[in-house]
């Protein structure tokens, strides 16, 4: 037990360091909140992990603040996107049409995955629907609806996790 804690402690120490050496732009980190990459980046490591791994473990990488989380995508998506099209993306998904689009892939993936949630999926009208496929259709909409973005992104995104992962005692991480 004490090991555990220890690595769990290493682990929150990793991530309040790692947080510190990488200075991410305000509006990308304002971006990934927005659109919550972050929170399903997370989610996902963990379920991929679940009953993998010893539950110390678990509990380990559950206790990653979701903040490192943020900051890493956001050194990314800083690098894939120029000013004007974050700006656009930020508009779009603090939009209430970009919520419910957000939430909505959340709650399906929560149902996909068989996760219990409080998450309801969002009605999606017509209307919404038009304002989706407009922004799909715009720079920023184009880049970050493509299938290419997501897999890029958990790439980038790798060789830091893997470092946390590692501190809470999981070696080669899906």
């Amino acid at each position: 037990m004490g090991a555990t804690m220890l690595r769990c402690g290493l682990i929150l120490f990793s991530a309040a360091m790692s947080q510190g050496a990488i200075a991410a732009d305000p509006a990308a980190v304002r971006f990934v909140q927005a659109a919550r990459f972050d929170y399903t980046t997370k989610l996902a490591t963990t379920l991929a992990l679940e009953g993998k791994i010893p539950k110390e473990s678990l509990d380990c990488v559950a206790a990653i603040p979701l903040s490192t989380y943020t900051t890493n995508i956001a050194s990314f998506v800083e690098s894939r996107l120029g000013a004007e099209d974050l700006a656009a993306a930020t508009s779009f998904y603090e939009s209430s049409v970009g919520k419910k689009y957000t939430q909505y892939g959340i709650a399906q993936f929560h149902t996909l995955k068989g996760i219990p949630s409080d998450v309801e999926s969002p009605v999606i009208t017509d209307g919404d629907m038009q304002k989706i496929v407009a922004f799909s259709r715009t720079s920023a909409g184009s880049r970050l609806m493509n299938r290419e973005f997501p897999r890029d992104m958990v790439l980038a995104t790798k060789a830091w996790e893997d470092e946390a992962l590692g501190a809470c005692g999981v070696a080669d991480a899906p």
